[in-house]
């Protein structure tokens, strides 16, 4: 068989992975299905993919031995796309299985070892080329574990035992990922770089929000939160530091929603009779340096990271005058015990950058002293 053809049969097995995956976003449109009907499409026409993908890797396999040496790589290349296709058919077929978000958090933190596991194969089988998109498989895991969980959460459900799976899970990730760091060729570093980067965020969520848990004391839970917007604040330095504004935005929404959590945790206090002074003002202390250092930055990290450290002064700015406010008119006996204002949103779980974003507290509003241009856009593309 000449290279040419087998260059284009690869590339027609790719082409037809592509295709049959995109029957979820199909069926996900307004169609006049049922939620069940859907499932039930949804589910026959991934086990399709999932038959048809077994059916493209024996034959595909079948194929590279026949083929001349100097085509291999275009055969292989397109039995890892149909075998990553089967994957993604398969493991989206177990999870329409149930609607328990928690056993969905399950599934997702088994699926982000199999992508861990995979990422050291195509390591050791010299195949950088996948390792990005493993990469990637990988973040969206995490993300949606996160995500589940906090589905959980909000149906009443207890998550701890759920968050320390997590936890667990992303300390012995970091580990493995970290060595192989060193050992994958230059053009695979970035994406081993973005995944540990997730794998150690995915555990800072988990643990911040264990840490949580482990208290009703809403006073408490503010000075937690507030902790975690200096934690948040590190990290974006930490991330200017080693070159890497790409991250700066999802450190942008958590440190949003860890202020916003602060806030909704004072004023939760204050319904119950509690005096909230202290509390505002270590906030409104903690939020005007968080400015001065994010107003340094500003002129510090790539112009593609500004939009995100400007929305970032913008919180701390919007944090910090909330936190007056409600100790001004608190002093001057205009907010009685009982009344609470709605002065923020508690951060939630959240979600990784692209599949599975964290959220925020909501848009933040014009500043007394005016916005900085640009906040809120974008500051990377596609951790």
């Amino acid at each position: 068989m000449k290279k040419s053809s087998a260059k284009v049969i690869g590339f027609l097995a790719v082409v037809t992975v592509v295709c049959l995956l995109t029957v979820g976003p199909a069926l996900s449109q307004d169609d006049g299905l049922s939620d069940a009907s859907k499932a039930v499409e949804l589910s026959k026409a991934l086990k399709a993919v999932e038959a048809s993908t077994n059916k493209h890797i024996e034959a595909l396999a079948d194929l590279l031995d026949k083929v001349p040496k100097e085509a291999k790589p275009s055969i292989e290349h397109a039995i890892g796309v149909s075998k990553r296709g089967r994957n993604v058919a398969v493991e989206a077929v177990e999870l329409a299985r149930t609607s328990n978000p928690l056993k969905k958090a399950l599934l997702h933190t088994i699926y982000a070892e199999r992508r861990l596991a995979d990422i050291q194969a195509m390591r050791s089988k010299g195949k950088p080329e996948f390792v990005e998109t493993l990469a990637k498989d990988y973040e969206g895991a995490i993300g949606g574990a996160l995500n589940e969980i906090d589905k959980a959460r909000a149906q009443g459900s207890n998550v701890n035992e759920a968050l320390k799976a997590v936890e667990r899970s992303t300390k012995k990730h970091t580990e493995v990922l970290t060595p192989l760091l060193v050992k994958v060729p230059k053009q695979a570093q970035p994406a081993i770089a973005h995944a540990i980067a997730v794998s150690k965020r995915g555990r800072n969520v988990a643990m911040e929000a264990v840490e949580l848990a482990r208290t009703s004391n809403p006073l408490e839970k503010a000075l937690l939160h507030t902790t975690y917007a200096e934690r948040r604040l590190a990290d974006i330095q930490a991330m200017r530091s080693k070159g890497k504004p790409e991250f700066v935005e999802t450190l942008v929404k958590d440190y949003e929603g860890a202020i916003g959590g602060a806030m909704n945790e004072i004023n939760k206090a204050r319904a119950q009779g509690s005096n909230v002074n202290e509390a505002l003002k270590a906030v409104e202390r903690s939020t005007k340096r968080h400015t001065d250092v994010l107003t340094g930055l500003l002129r510090k990290v790539p112009e593609q990271a500004n939009p995100a450290i400007a929305r970032a002064i913008e919180v701390s700015k919007r944090g910090r005058n909330r936190a007056l406010d409600v100790l001004n008119k608190i002093q001057r006996g205009e907010l009685p015990i009982g009344k609470p204002e709605g002065v923020g949103r508690p951060a939630g779980v959240g979600r990784p950058e692209g599949v599975g974003k964290p959220e925020g507290v909501g848009k933040p509003e014009k500043e007394r002293g005016g916005r900085p241009g640009g906040a809120g856009g974008r500051s990377r593309g596609r951790r």
